[in-house]
């Protein structure tokens, strides 16, 4: 499992604590139901974890999030639009000047909030 950067939110933190929890619970009660959707489900909480560094600036932890949730899990992923944006949005980061980047998100935020939408 990636390191988890103190960036990500206390949050998610704490709802990775609770997962854990209900997943060892659930593992107790009912082990073949969870092994048939831990991969995916661990998956998506990756990615949403990725989001959320992404949010707070921490793009090298967010990285390594969406890439674990791709080995998690890649059939979700390739299929899932969020994927496709948090990795583009990491990938222009790695690319362009942080000035340009910025400019670039803060444009595409804009036209999300006006209905515009990436498929």
């Amino acid at each position: 499992m990636p390191r988890r950067s103190e960036g990500i939110s206390v949050f998610a933190v704490v709802t990775c604590g609770v997962s854990e929890r209900v997943i060892a619970k659930v593992r107790l009660s009912s082990p073949r139901d969870l092994d048939a959707v831990e991969p995916e489900s661990r998956a998506r909480f990756d990615r949403y974890l990725a989001y959320l560094a992404y949010e707070q600036g921490d793009y090298p932890a967010a990285t390594d999030l969406l890439l674990s949730a791709v080995r998690g899990h890649l059939l979700t992923n390739i299929q899932d639009r969020r994927s496709w944006v948090l990795a583009t949005a990491l990938g222009v980061r790695a690319l362009v000047p942080a000035a340009i980047h910025q400019k670039l998100d803060h444009f595409a935020r804009g036209l999300r909030a006006q209905g515009a939408r990436i498929r």
